[in-house]
């Protein structure tokens, strides 16, 4: 027997529609049975596995999965979520770098690295790992952590040198900013003129959150002077 493997795959939509149900059923018996745990195994066989794959051999896709998550993360965090979402940034990051060096071994373009920034983001992060060695470091976890949030940042330069080449793909991520912004104003609408979901109602619920709306009840109702009431905060 001989397959075509050049001829688009065909299934009928009876077929379709038994394999969706037969899926579901399964998919909601396992979770009745086993709870999150089976659906978030689900999700990542589903999703996850084949998404950690594109970011990998499709470099382009990853840099705006990182932008989008990036953008979203804070307001999913609001919802109160049990999930260690910054190391899954972290692990977008990781899977660019993969790609990086997967794209590099396959079309070699290192010279692209060769300038004076690269170098000192180099020595930066060199300087960074010798730390782990700083015999009176007060603790090796901080380190950890002070590296995941700064150096794993700092690499994603040379992701983004090595990827954004094109004029194209520039416009891709400004349309995509846009989006973005466009999609945050709306939402900023809604919560001015029909309320916050409860669960933001929830992560407003603290003394500093609490503090900064009084004092816009107060009259600090301008950007400017709101800015120069948190400035010392900030600081």
């Amino acid at each position: 027997m001989k397959f075509d493997f050049t001829s688009p795959a065909k299934i009928s939509p009876v077929l379709l529609t038994i394999l969706l149900a037969l899926f579901t059923v399964l998919f909601t018996l396992g979770s009745f049975k086993f709870g999150l745990t089976f659906s978030l195994l689900v999700f990542i066989i589903l999703i996850g596995i084949p998404t950690a794959l594109s970011i990998i051999f499709y470099p382009r896709f990853g840099i705006l999965v990182l932008l989008i998550s990036a953008y979203f993360i804070m307001w999913v965090l609001r919802m109160g979520i049990n999930f260690p979402l910054g190391t899954m940034m972290d692990a977008i990051e990781l899977l660019l770098i993969i790609g990086l060096f997967v794209s590099q071994k396959q079309k070699p373009t290192w010279e692209i690295f060769k300038n004076p920034i690269s170098y000192m983001i180099l020595i930066w992060i060199a300087y960074n790992l010798l730390m782990f060695l700083n015999p009176v470091a007060e603790s090796r976890l901080a380190w950890v952590y002070t590296i995941r949030a700064l150096a794993m940042v700092m690499l994603t330069y040379f992701i983004f040198m090595a990827q954004i080449k094109t004029v194209g793909f520039i416009r891709i991520i400004i349309k995509l900013w846009i989006g973005l912004a466009f999609v945050a104003a709306l939402y900023a609408f809604k919560q001015e003129h029909f309320g916050f979901f409860a669960f933001e109602e929830r992560s407003d619920d603290t003394p500093l959150q609490r503090s900064l709306l009084l004092s816009v009840d107060a009259g600090v109702n301008s950007p400017s002077s709101l800015s120069l009431w948190l400035l010392p905060i900030i600081w």
